[in-house]
């Protein structure tokens, strides 16, 4: 695969990864950080912990297997990281926005 390929997927993984956070963000903590319920905040928060964990364990491992076994069958190339790269920054990325609405809740 040539780099401009590598960049190709990279972006589209980059995307996907986003795309997952923002669905759990939206999906799973959204409506009970905004009930003010502290109970309620709190407990949409474990649930979304526990969650996110397993997805970044999983996109970590992911991106770790994915060098491996390029690097294994000898693919080389500037691009080569790029998809891991793109899955990592595409989860991390959000997580500012997941994190910035957590601390406005607690504050409220």
């Amino acid at each position: 695969m040539s780099d401009s390929g590598y960049l190709a997927v990279s972006a589209a993984v980059f995307v996907a990864a986003a795309l997952v956070q923002l669905g759990l963000y939206f999906r799973l903590l959204r409506p009970s950080l905004q009930t003010r319920d502290p109970e309620l905040i709190r407990s949409g928060m474990i649930r979304w912990i526990k969650i996110d964990l397993v997805i970044q364990a999983a996109i970590l491992i992911g991106a770790g297997v994915y060098i491996v076994v390029q690097t294994s069958h000898r693919v080389r190339g500037a691009g080569l990281v790029g998809p891991s790269v793109g899955a990592v920054l595409g989860s991390a990325l959000p997580l500012q926005l997941v994190v910035a609405a957590m601390l406005r809740s607690i504050r409220s």
